[in-house]
């Protein structure tokens, strides 16, 4: 049965328009199993290895064949013969990311719902630190902007942005 999660090979003819993705191409199913079990449609996020602008729609998976971006603006519903090999199955950490790039992209905000924003709270203070911490490794170490220290610290800077905007979303 396809899951919810699961990483399949989309098969697509249709042409693409703008930024939208198609051809075959990686997704992840993200309708529920009760319409798996019982649907011959399935909602899908695509996937890229092509780099994406860092928004928070947007997370990187390991799950794949390919360190991966999901790309949760791009929500598509593919019939089941379109659904080609299946490729792997997201950690429950990815679908946690999942659920709350999901919620960001279709505007649904987590009310009442104090432990994500506690656990996001966490994060943002955990990356902050890495941040701050960082940016000093990096001139005690002298290696300058192309150095390992250097790159570090802008994957913290870009997920401290990202963090704050997901709470910004959850918080209204």
């Amino acid at each position: 049965m396809i899951k919810r999660g699961d990483i399949y090979y989309i098969r697509d003819t249709r042409q693409s328009v703008g930024s939208e993705q198609r051809a075959d191409r990686p997704a992840v199913i993200v309708s529920n199993n009760t319409n798996n079990k019982h649907s011959g449609v399935y909602e899908v996020v695509y996937m890229t290895t092509q780099p994406k602008t860092d928004l928070p729609t947007h997370f990187i998976i390991a799950s794949a064949l390919k360190p991966s971006t999901v790309l949760c603006e791009q929500i598509s519903s593919v019939y089941e013969e379109r659904i080609g090999e299946w490729i792997g199955t997201l950690t429950p950490d990815e679908m946690k990311t999942l659920d709350q790039c999901l919620a960001v992209s279709i505007g649904i905000k987590a009310a009442g719902n104090t432990e994500d924003t506690e656990s996001l709270r966490q994060q943002l203070e955990t990356a902050e630190y890495r941040k701050r911490n960082c940016g000093n490794k990096a001139r005690e170490s002298g290696s300058g902007k192309f150095g390992k220290s250097f790159k570090r610290c802008e994957k913290y800077k870009k997920e401290v942005r990202k963090i704050k905007k997901n709470l910004e979303v959850m918080n209204g």
